[in-house]
């Protein structure tokens, strides 16, 4: 979903895709050169496999950061080219051919893989269900060694790709927080840094909210009521909110935490009843909306950011699922992947460290 948030490229489509490429020959070239693995496996098979495996994972990150769209093709398409510009320098056209039409085979595969294993299988671990595979695939069906040797390439690859797109586009997009340079974290300084991020962080989902609806509308065909969409709009303020909480956590004393924090619901709450033209609906949303987030802290304070053991016990992934759940598509296992990126990648464009952070600490 990123380009659909008008997220720009600090490189072209096509240096990506050489990047991209020159990524998986690589990890392909440390792969050969491994001697860890013992005399007993058909290393070469192997290899081959894991070239198709490598290129679902560029797929896979790329589809999971975009979506189909323009950028998504646009480098697809690149890749292509820059694939069989490699495969032909290294091994002659006729054996290019034939490695990237079974590359090709391959990365189809473990797509259909995914997709007829369905959400249930794949709720707790992405990543065990493409390691079994790659080793079926290669001929050794539940050895361990071989199915992490598929989790590590795959994870590696993965994350690698959406690092290198989510830093253009933070680099691009990140608020910068300049008018706070120089300025201590004293009370008055907390409260204009709540006040900012509550405008800052309610106008940028406004837009983004309307550009995601208009991304579901198109991927799914599937149009979901007004009211949910601002269900969504809602949930995902309490969502940012938590998160800013956290942040303060790190980056405030106690008392400083306490008054950022009271003063960012306050203005979010006043950004919300703007166009509330019934005082006892606005004071009704107030309540309404300061009891949910109490809930909402509540219910979401167990769960950890970053890598976990279980997407089950993920902060991010647990919040696409309830996004998915308002919207009625709970069962779309690539939607629940494209809301996780989504709100991953709101997180790293309000920058709030970078708003919390003493001046003094940066020095």
């Amino acid at each position: 979903m990123g380009s659909k948030m008008g997220f720009i490229f600090d490189q072209t489509p096509d240096n990506y895709a050489e990047l991209f490429i020159t990524n998986l020959s690589n990890k392909l070239e440390q792969f050969d050169r491994d001697k860890s693995l013992s005399d007993n496996y058909d290393k070469k098979k192997i290899s081959w496999e894991l070239s198709g495996l490598l290129l679902f994972a560029i797929e896979w990150g790329l589809y999971t950061f975009f979506g189909i769209n323009d950028d998504y093709k646009t480098i697809s398409e690149r890749i292509m080219v820059h694939r069989y510009g490699l495969a032909t320098h290294k091994l002659g056209e006729n054996k290019a051919e034939e490695i990237i039409d079974y590359q090709n085979n391959r990365r189809d595969m473990y797509f259909s893989i995914l997709k007829n294993a369905g959400p249930e299988k794949l709720k707790d671990n992405l990543n065990e269900l493409l390691g079994l595979s790659f080793a079926t695939i290669c001929g050794y069906e539940n050895d361990e060694t071989i199915k992490a040797l598929g989790i590590k390439y795959f994870m590696e690859t993965t994350e690698e790709i959406m690092e290198t797109l989510n830093y253009a586009e933070l680099d691009a997009n990140s608020f910068k927080w300049d008018e706070f340079t120089g300025k201590k974290n004293i009370k008055a300084i907390v409260l204009d840094k709540a006040s900012a991020l509550a405008r800052n962080m309610s106008s940028l989902l406004a837009r983004a909210i309307k550009e995601m609806q208009q991304g579901v509308i198109s991927e799914t065909k599937i149009k979901v009521e007004d009211k949910q969409w601002w269900s969504v709009y809602y949930n995902f303020l309490l969502y940012m909110m938590h998160i800013a909480d956290r942040e303060a956590f790190e980056y405030l004393n106690k008392s400083m935490r306490k008054v950022f924090v009271r003063q960012l619901l306050k203005k979010v709450i006043e950004v919300c009843i703007e166009d509330f033209a019934n005082y006892s609906r606005a004071h009704q949303f107030r309540q309404n909306f300061e009891h949910n987030f109490m809930l909402f802290q509540k219910e979401f304070a167990s769960y950890e950011r970053g890598q976990t053991n279980h997407l089950t016990e993920n902060l991010t992934y647990m919040f696409a699922k309830r996004i998915q759940k308002r919207l009625g598509l709970d069962r779309d296992l690539i939607l629940n992947l494209q809301f996780f990126q989504f709100s991953t990648k709101l997180e790293f464009i309000l920058d709030i460290p970078r708003l919390l952070i003493d001046t003094n600490e940066m020095n």
